[in-house]
């Protein structure tokens, strides 16, 4: 049972990320692509409604057990925190990517944001959503 729970956690965090990762993705290239806006400021926006979506699905869907559900301002610094050492670590990728590598904008978006992932889910799960 226990591992059915895991495996469904996991599941349901991965459902969230690509949620708020075909949004982060989309507004991306609206504003890049339609609006015109430069990649970097593009890549910040869009990493902020990407954040938001995944901080409500990850509280309200995906994790059960919460560190510090009673004091709802700490998670949320702690979160922010996270969020935003991983989105410096995704916009830095993808200005190395674009600038050093010549990798178009939205490949380098991908690639990042690849990267990325696999750390939020461990600093996060370590920090925020492990109770003992």
């Amino acid at each position: 049972m226990r591992s059915f729970t895991g495996l469904k956690e996991i599941s349901k965090y991965t459902t969230s990320v690509i949620i708020a990762f075909f949004i982060d993705l989309i507004i991306f290239y609206l504003l890049m692509k339609i609006l015109k806006i430069h990649y970097l400021y593009s890549s910040i926006i869009s990493l902020i409604a990407g954040f938001l979506t995944n901080y409500y699905l990850n509280n309200n869907w995906v994790f059960k057990k919460r560190k510090y559900k009673k004091n709802k301002l700490k998670e949320v610094k702690i979160m922010v925190l996270i969020s935003i050492i991983i989105s410096g670590l995704n916009i830095l990728g993808i200005t190395l990517l674009i600038e050093i590598t010549k990798i178009r904008a939205l490949n380098s978006k991908l690639i990042a944001s690849f990267i990325t992932f696999i750390l939020k889910y461990y600093l996060r799960k370590k920090i925020l959503y492990s109770v003992k």
